[in-house]
C-alpha cells in the first residue's frame, strides 16, 4: 500500500510540475512561430493570424479586439479596454517589463507601472489607447 501511495504521489508531482512549468499558454508561439496574444512583436508579421502588433508597448505586444476572454484564445484575457492580453496569476507569468494587473479571474500582463483601475491603459490620465 505504501508503495502505491508513493507512486501516486510521484505521479501527482510530475503532473503539477508539467502543468506549472514553462510559459503561460498565450505566450507560446503558434505553429508558424509567430507570437500569440501578449507576445513580442516588431510588426504585424510577427503575430499569429488575426492579431495586430501594438508597437507603443516595450518590445511590442500582439493583441486583438475582443468582447469576452473567449475571443482571445487559450490563456488570453479580454481587458475592459476590449483588447486581448496575456492572462496571468503573478508577475512571474509575464515577460520582462510587464506585470500582472487587473482583478482576480481576469488578471493580465501589461506594461509594468501602468495603472489599470478600469483595465484600460492610460485610465489615470483620462486618455485611452
Amino acid at each position: 500500500m505504501n508503495k502505491s501511495i508513493f507512486t501516486s504521489g510521484l505521479a501527482c508531482l510530475a503532473f503539477v510540475a508539467a502543468c506549472g512549468a514553462g510559459t503561460p499558454p498565450a505566450q507560446e508561439p503558434s505553429a508558424s512561430g509567430n507570437s500569440q496574444v501578449g507576445g513580442e512583436c516588431k510588426g504585424e508579421a510577427d503575430c499569429a493570424a488575426g492579431l495586430t502588433c501594438d508597437t507603443s508597448d516595450p518590445g511590442g505586444q500582439c493583441q486583438r479586439q475582443c468582447e469576452a476572454s473567449a475571443d482571445c484564445g487559450p490563456g488570453g484575457v479580454c481587458g475592459e479596454s476590449k483588447k486581448c492580453y496575456r492572462g496571468c496569476q503573478a508577475d512571474g507569468d509575464c515577460r520582462t517589463g510587464y506585470s500582472c494587473q487587473g482583478k482576480e479571474l481576469a488578471k493580465f500582463c501589461d506594461v509594468a507601472g501602468e495603472a489599470h483601475e478600469t483595465g484600460e491603459k492610460g485610465s489615470e490620465a483620462g486618455e485611452s489607447k
